[in-house]
């Protein structure tokens, strides 16, 4: 099965939000029309490939033989809220969007999804760490265009319970490695890596205190989890919420390390 595409790189990494008018270029103004936005993730995530997607997790879901201890608000995918209702954010970066998604990933990965399309020169060939993983549907979206990710989850939400241990977590997905096989990903696990780990994503959750000294190059995080104080080697470079709802800034805070030029 083939599940890669090369979406085209289309602007340097800058917080081109904060730049006014009269000094963004004409494409850099198209940039944040919604409906080329849209276009350019149809290109690169086809309709008919979501779908199945969307049918599988179902079925993995429907299989997983913890699905009846974990936190549905996460998980549980319905026809009217989608993947869980994640703080009513889901429509907050654009609800078409959403909806073409059929609604698997988060407002925030959608953002993070644009921004990584958008500066692919810079992405292509660093290794991510999503925090907070889940069942790893972000990780599914990034090897469509070609980016590994390494999926790390506590467990907490995912079946572990007073009579569930992590280890009858960790045992549960390993159960359904057919569907990671499937989509190429790793299974989701409670380990840490210690190395080779250029960019962190954190969503939908409190970041741990042993990833901020992994030294990654950047870090894609939820502003909602965001703590501080940030160690001293990373900088706040930007804000984003994605094109098409320009005026909301709390989908991502974007930190780089002092090292990255």
């Amino acid at each position: 099965m083939s599940n890669k595409a090369t979406p085209k790189s289309i602007d340097p990494l800058v917080d081109l939000l904060s730049l006014p008018d009269e000094e963004k270029s004409q494409s850099e103004k198209e940039i944040f029309s919604e409906n080329t936005i849209l276009s350019r993730f149809k290109e690169v995530f086809p309709k008919e490939w979501i779908i199945e997607l969307r049918n599988q997790y179902c079925d993995f879901i429907s299989s997983y033989s913890l699905n009846s201890s974990f936190n549905e608000n996460f998980f549980k995918l319905t026809d009217k809220t989608g993947l869980g209702s994640y703080d009513n954010r889901n429509d907050k970066y654009s609800k078409e969007i959403s909806d073409y998604f059929e609604r698997l990933l988060f407002a925030p990965n959608l953002a993070i999804l644009e921004y990584v399309i958008k500066n692919l020169q810079i992405f292509q060939n660093l290794k991510f760490l999503d925090h907070g993983s889940g069942f790893g549907l972000l990780s599914i979206f990034l090897k469509k265009i070609n980016i590994d990710c390494y999926n790390f989850d506590n467990f907490s939400q995912m079946g572990t319970t007073r009579s569930n241990r992590r280890e009858d977590v960790a045992r549960a997905l390993h159960d359904q490695n057919n569907f990671f096989k499937y989509y190429q990903i790793p299974i989701p696990t409670d380990v840490l890596p210690t190395k080779d780990i250029d960019v962190v994503v954190n969503i939908g959750t409190k970041i741990q205190e042993e990833v901020k000294y992994l030294n990654s190059k950047y870090l894609l995080i939820d502003p909602k989890y965001a703590t501080n104080p940030w160690p001293s080697h990373y900088d706040k470079y930007a804000s984003f919420c994605g094109s098409p709802n320009k005026d909301i800034v709390d989908l991502l805070s974007m930190y780089k390390h002092k090292d990255v030029i």
